[in-house]
C-alpha cells in the first residue's frame, strides 16, 4: 500500500499515528512484523523516526518486541479484552459522574451532538467513521471529568481496547449502541450523576461482552 509523504514536523508522532490507524483498521494484522526499512520506504522518510514511532507503540502495549523477530503487532484474546474493559468501565463511570456534577449542560450538549453524528455514520461502508465518533464520545466524557491522571490512563487503555475489538468482534449492534449513548447523554444533561455512571458502566461492559 502506498503512503503519502510524512512532513518533518513531529515526524515520529505522525508515523506512529499512521501505523496505529492501520492497525486499528485491520490493515496491519496481529502477529505481523513492523519492518523499519519497509515502513520508511513507504512513508518516504529515514528509519530513525520510524524506529521511534515503533518504540512509542511498544510503550502503549500495541506492539511487542520479540527476540529474533523484532517488532510484532500484539494479538489480544477475549480474556485480556474483558480485563481491559472492566477497568475502562470503572474509569469512564467515574469520569461521567464527575462530568455530570461539574458541567452537565455543556457536556450533555456535546454528547448529544456526537450521538447525532454517530447515527448519521451508521450504514454500509461507514463503520470506520462510526468508530472514530464513538471514540470521540467516550473521550469527551473522560476529558470533561477534569481529572488529568484519569485521562492519561484511559488514553492508554483505549488504544489497546479499540485494537482488540477490531480483531475479536463483528460489526456492532448499532441500534443498541445508539440507545445506550442517548441514555448516557440524557443522564448527563439532566445532571443525574449516579444514573449516568450506571448507564455508562453497563454500556462498556456490554460492548466488551458482544
Amino acid at each position: 500500500m502506498s503512503q503519502p509523504p510524512i512532513t518533518p514536523t513531529n515526524l515520529s508522532e505522525q508515523i506512529k499515528q499512521v501505523l496505529l490507524d492501520q492497525i486499528i483498521a485491520g490493515e496491519i494484522k496481529p502477529g505481523e512484523r513492523l519492518v523499519e526499512s519497509r515502513i520508511a520506504a513507504q512513508m518516504q522518510t529515514s528509519q530513525a523516526p520510524v524506529r521511534d514511532a515503533i518504540r512509542e507503540l511498544g510503550m502503549t502495549g500495541i506492539v511487542e518486541m520479540r527476540r529474533n523477530k523484532g517488532a510484532i503487532v500484539r494479538a489480544f484474546d477475549r480474556e485480556e479484552l474483558a480485563q481491559i474493559y472492566a477497568v475502562r468501565a470503572e474509569l469512564e463511570g467515574m469520569a461521567v459522574e464527575l462530568a455530570a456534577q461539574q458541567q452537565a449542560a455543556t457536556v450533555g450538549t456535546e454528547l448529544m451532538a456526537l450521538c447525532d453524528q454517530m447515527e448519521a455514520a451508521t450504514g454500509t461502508g461507514k463503520v470506520a467513521q462510526f468508530v472514530k465518533l464513538n471514540n470521540a464520545f467516550h473521550r469527551a466524557i473522560v476529558v470533561a471529568s477534569g481529572n488529568g491522571p484519569l485521562v492519561e490512563i484511559w488514553d492508554r487503555l483505549d488504544i489497546q481496547s479499540r485494537t482488540a475489538m477490531n480483531v475479536t468482534r463483528s460489526e456492532p449492534d448499532f441500534d443498541s449502541v445508539h440507545a445506550d449513548h442517548r441514555a448516557i447523554a440524557e443522564a448527563v444533561s439532566q445532571g443525574q450523576a449516579s444514573a449516568a455512571r450506571q448507564r455508562l458502566a453497563e454500556h462498556v461492559r456490554k460492548v466488551a461482552g458482544d
